[in-house]
């Protein structure tokens, strides 16, 4: 991955070096054509960062077919960029690129895995999938809407069709009208990277997101297009500091608004053995086993629970603009609770959590802090806890429901044994897996899966007696998923 990252650098910056070449030695015709250059070979370059050797000898194909057609058929050049942009789209070379994938080395196919976030990584992807969370009414209506499905694919299908083609016009006009282009028409390619832009987060999101980002990019073109009206300069350069004064606050908004979007999945269940409710955090389950966010917060005052859920939004709200991640919280019948997870670096700022919740709630907090690595706390109050992993698969199987999948769910666990024998014991009442790739120098790894009805009791008491099995033949938990 290293290999594929230094290679594109490389690439890169030997396109910016030719940059004073072409200011000093080329003339405004040549400008052009260099510009030309510049642009697709920026994007072969990203097209190979992102999409891997494979995809840029592919669409390399595509773009020399359509620019050796635009340039001996000029007359027909609507219909040739409207071949070229199918071939982009449909990518008839399917089976080319997924030779080449088994040829080339892995480290220049597979997508790129490169984080600039540094220790934070664990909170960025928490924040991810608390925004998956949060978009889950319209992903379910993928699911539970067939019109809404079509018109969201059609819509994507479109824009995506219509930014390429755009797009290849462009490069075409730079190219072969040199005469009559005007260097002001290269603000088109602002509007066809909006339009890119907007494809995606239509794909990924939704029309909500395409809305709210549809808003921010539509300021910059309306401040160029004020630039050309009749007024006079005064005039014009007041409508320009209006409308950019205007944009650059809905894009703070915007950035703002995106903090606020925040959300609380739970599992809830009673825990018998600590005598109290739990509300753990499903969203940071994938990410309890980490090494940077390592510490522990816990964080206890008196308060009504029915009152603290109300204000729970808020406490998220704080978690989401200092970086930390709020893991569960219980309620005893008098005390409610707060488990949180920190960055290594940010012990302070965990002290300084007491201080937010005092000033909020009016009461005496008390707390635990502490370096936890290994995890250890929130094994015991939560992950290792049987009540958890049931409450966990009853609330996988709930979404799955919400998906209107209702027939039948997968039971997939994985647990670990120190004894090659154990493995054999389980594996007379079950059906497992190796898993060699997760294997350590003590532990074998297995995998479980488990068909049953998508029933509330039934997976209930699957789970209870796997786990009991498990256990029997001295096997520990280590996770459990739910799949359609």
């Amino acid at each position: 991955m290293k290999k594929r990252l230094y290679i594109f650098i490389g690439a890169l910056i030997g396109i910016i070096l030719t940059l004073p070449i072409a200011i000093f030695k080329l003339n405004n015709d040549q400008r052009i054509i260099y510009t030309l250059f510049f642009i697709v070979a920026t994007l072969y370059a990203f097209i190979f960062l992102f999409n891997g050797f494979p995809k840029l000898i592919v669409y390399f194909i595509y773009g020399a077919i359509t620019t050796v057609l635009l340039y001996f058929l000029p007359d027909y050049h609507y219909a040739i960029i409207a071949i070229g942009t199918i071939l982009f789209v449909l990518n008839p070379l399917v089976n080319i690129e997924e030779k080449l994938e088994k040829r080339v080395n892995q480290d220049f196919v597979l997508p790129l895995r490169i984080s600039l976030r540094g220790s934070y990584w664990p909170f960025y992807n928490y924040r991810k999938e608390m925004k998956h969370y949060y978009h889950l009414p319209q992903t379910r209506k993928l699911y539970t809407k067939s019109t809404y499905l079509r018109l969201r694919q059609t819509t994507t299908l479109v824009m995506f069709f219509a930014a390429i083609y755009l797009f290849i016009n462009e490069l075409k006009n730079i190219a072969f009208e040199l005469g009559n282009y005007d260097v002001q028409n290269f603000f088109m390619f602002y509007a066809v990277i909006s339009l890119f832009i907007a494809t995606f987060i239509l794909y990924n999101k939704g029309f909500r997101s395409l809305l709210r980002v549809i808003t921010i990019l539509m300021f910059p073109p309306m401040v160029y297009a004020v630039w050309f009206t009749n007024f006079l300069v005064v005039t014009k350069i007041i409508f320009m500091l209006g409308l950019g004064f205007v944009g650059i606050s809905a894009l703070v908004l915007e950035i703002v608004g995106s903090l606020r979007r925040v959300a609380y999945s739970e599992y809830h269940y009673y825990d018998v053995e600590e005598q109290w409710e739990v509300f753990a955090n499903d969203l940071f389950e994938p990410l309890v086993y980490n090494e940077t966010f390592s510490v522990f917060g816990k964080y206890s005052f008196k308060y009504d629970l029915e009152k603290f859920k109300k204000e729970l939004n808020s406490i998220l709200i704080y978690a989401n603009i200092k970086k930390f991640i709020i893991t569960a919280y219980v309620y005893d019948g008098k005390n409610v609770i707060i488990f949180t997870e920190w960055n290594q670096k940010k012990a302070r700022s965990a002290q300084k959590f007491v201080d937010y919740l005092e000033h909020k709630f009016n009461n005496k907090v008390t707390s635990e802090i502490l370096y936890d690595k290994q995890k250890t706390m929130y094994e015991k109050y939560f992950f290792h806890k049987t009540e958890y992993i049931v409450a966990r698969a009853l609330t996988l199987s709930e979404r799955l429901k919400e998906l209107e999948m209702n027939n039948h769910v997968i039971l997939s666990f994985v647990f670990s044994f120190q004894n090659p024998g154990d493995i054999e014991s389980l594996s007379k009442k079950y059906y497992l897996t190796r898993l060699d790739e997760l294997d350590d120098d003590e532990y074998y790894a297995v995998r479980l899966d488990a068909k049953v009805a998508n029933n509330a009791y039934i997976i209930e008491t699957r789970v209870r007696d796997i786990l009991l099995d498990a256990m029997i033949s001295q096997g520990q938990y280590v996770r459990i998923s739910v799949y359609y």
